[in-house]
Protein backbone atom coordinates (compact mmCIF):
# COMPACT_ATOMS: atom_id res chain seq x y z
CA UNK A 1 0.00 0.00 0.00
CA UNK A 2 1.38 3.36 -0.34
CA UNK A 3 0.03 7.06 0.09
CA UNK A 4 -0.10 10.23 2.30
CA UNK A 5 -1.70 10.43 5.48
CA UNK A 6 -3.79 12.85 3.14
CA UNK A 7 -4.37 10.28 0.79
CA UNK A 8 -5.44 7.79 3.19
CA UNK A 9 -8.20 10.25 5.01
CA UNK A 10 -9.36 10.88 0.90
CA UNK A 11 -9.67 6.62 0.77
CA UNK A 12 -7.27 6.86 -2.51
CA UNK A 13 -3.98 5.08 -0.51
CA UNK A 14 -2.64 2.46 -3.13
CA UNK A 15 -2.57 -1.04 -3.13
CA UNK A 16 -0.30 -3.19 -5.06
CA UNK A 17 -1.64 -6.62 -5.34
CA UNK A 18 0.19 -10.02 -6.63
CA UNK A 19 -1.96 -13.01 -7.47
CA UNK A 20 -3.17 -14.97 -10.07
CA UNK A 21 -6.00 -13.46 -12.21
CA UNK A 22 -8.88 -15.22 -10.61
CA UNK A 23 -7.71 -15.02 -7.51
CA UNK A 24 -7.11 -11.01 -7.48
CA UNK A 25 -10.27 -10.54 -9.14
CA UNK A 26 -12.41 -12.50 -6.99
CA UNK A 27 -10.80 -10.79 -4.03
CA UNK A 28 -10.82 -6.97 -5.69
CA UNK A 29 -14.53 -5.83 -4.67
CA UNK A 30 -13.19 -6.63 -0.96
CA UNK A 31 -9.92 -4.46 -1.83
CA UNK A 32 -11.74 -1.93 -3.66
CA UNK A 33 -14.10 -1.09 -0.86
CA UNK A 34 -11.20 0.21 1.30
CA UNK A 35 -8.64 1.45 -1.29
CA UNK A 36 -8.73 2.91 -4.63
CA UNK A 37 -6.46 2.25 -7.10
CA UNK A 38 -5.93 -1.42 -6.92
CA UNK A 39 -3.02 -1.93 -9.40
CA UNK A 40 -2.86 -6.18 -9.74
CA UNK A 41 1.17 -6.28 -10.67
CA UNK A 42 1.67 -9.65 -11.41
CA UNK A 43 2.21 -13.38 -9.79
CA UNK A 44 2.05 -13.99 -6.19
CA UNK A 45 4.72 -11.57 -3.97
CA UNK A 46 4.76 -9.07 -6.97
CA UNK A 47 2.92 -7.04 -4.82
CA UNK A 48 5.80 -7.03 -2.10
CA UNK A 49 8.37 -6.46 -4.75
CA UNK A 50 6.52 -3.28 -5.98
CA UNK A 51 6.08 -2.16 -2.55
CA UNK A 52 9.94 -2.18 -1.59
CA UNK A 53 10.78 -0.71 -4.73
CA UNK A 54 8.50 2.16 -4.39
CA UNK A 55 10.35 2.54 -0.49
CA UNK A 56 13.53 2.41 -2.23
CA UNK A 57 12.33 5.12 -4.59
CA UNK A 58 10.82 7.54 -2.27
CA UNK A 59 14.36 7.22 0.40
CA UNK A 60 16.54 7.48 -2.60
CA UNK A 61 14.44 11.00 -2.89
CA UNK A 62 15.77 11.94 0.76
CA UNK A 63 19.33 12.75 -0.07
CA UNK A 64 18.68 15.06 -2.80
CA UNK A 65 15.90 16.85 -0.64
CA UNK A 66 17.62 17.22 2.18
CA UNK A 67 20.39 19.12 0.75
CA UNK A 68 18.06 21.20 -1.70
CA UNK A 69 16.01 22.06 2.22
CA UNK A 70 20.12 22.83 3.42
CA UNK A 71 20.87 24.89 0.40
CA UNK A 72 17.56 27.25 0.77
CA UNK A 73 16.11 26.19 -2.32
CA UNK A 74 12.17 26.57 -2.77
Amino acid sequence: MSGSTHDIAAGCRTLFSGGADGTVGHVLPALEAYTDPVLHVGPLGSGQRVKLLDNALSAAQLGPLAETVRLGVD
